[in-house]
């Protein structure tokens, strides 16, 4: 989490830096590669903005999801568990699993499934210990990932991919639905107020979105636990079993620069559907 203090007439600068702050989204090998990937396994990271008076605060450590050859439906290595509990930080995007995921069940930076084009649903909790802020999510696009056969991977900008048309982010509470790829073509973006709250649901879906994607009460809080014991309204379900594939870890967070190609991020914080 970084905190800048500036004037809000020079927001369009702050997102600018936002962007560079987001190149702790991938790894330190094989970013920026020529080679395709497929709309079959790729990841996308959302990235956040606080704004809360004069301060504004980004964090780009998590909300990555993806898809990948040889990831699981329910926790592998290529998930990557939260470092800290994040209640209390001015802003953070986590990925939350319940009771479904047994005893790995708590709060990620990042979320792969396997390899594919079928639905698929993500749960994002978006944490601010600012009550009273707005807040942006936006995203620099879907990064297509290719396998190299020595192991390892490569991974490559691509916001014309097939994935990236399918991908939806619902509001959990207004019921929203904001496309991650607007009409003409530009990447959208969601700026919401906390109104008080310490915590926002999302969900990130590939797909259609069906009317149990927009129940509230079956998503996963950050409310008062522990990074290991989230508060799950759901019932709940079987831990999920298998084996990972044993791939090295895919593009993550915390790690080293997107693409040079990367574009910049939205330059209003008052953003609508393109």
């Amino acid at each position: 989490m970084k905190r800048i203090t500036v004037s809000v007439t020079t927001l369009a600068c702050v997102f600018a830096l936002a962007a560079a702050m987001s190149a702790a989204a991938a790894p330190r090998s094989g970013g920026g590669s020529t080679t395709k990937g497929s709309a079959k396994d790729w990841f996308l990271q959302t990235l956040l903005l606080v704004e809360d008076g004069a301060n504004l605060y980004t964090d780009d450590r998590s909300g990555v999801i993806g898809r990948l050859e040889g990831a699981l439906e329910g926790k592998d290595q290529h998930d990557i568990p939260a470092f800290a509990n994040v209640n209390g930080s001015p802003g953070a995007v986590v990925l939350t699993h319940g009771a479904e995921w047994g005893v790995a069940a708590g709060q990620y930076l990042s979320d792969y499934r396997p390899s594919g084009s079928d639905r698929r649903v993500w749960t994002l909790a978006v944490t601010s210990n600012r009550p009273n802020a707005s807040i942006t999510l936006y995203w620099d696009g879907l990064n297509e990932i290719t396998p190299k056969p020595e192991g390892g991977f490569t991974w490559q900008l691509n916001n014309a991919s097939s994935a990236l048309k399918t991908l939806r982010l619902v509001d959990l509470e207004t019921g929203a639905v904001i496309p991650a790829l607007g009409k003409k073509g530009v990447l959208n973006s969601y700026t919401f107020e906390m109104n008080g709250a310490g915590e926002r649901l999302f969900r990130w879906v590939q797909g259609d979105v069906l009317p149990g994607d927009l129940v509230l009460s079956s998503a996963s809080s950050l409310r008062a636990f522990s990074p290991l014991e989230p508060v799950v309204h759901s019932e709940a379900a079987p831990a999920a079993q298998g084996v990972a594939s044993g791939l090295p870890a895919p593009p993550s967070v915390g790690t080293s620069a997107m693409p040079a190609e990367q574009p910049a991020p939205p330059t209003s914080v008052k953003l609508r559907e393109k």
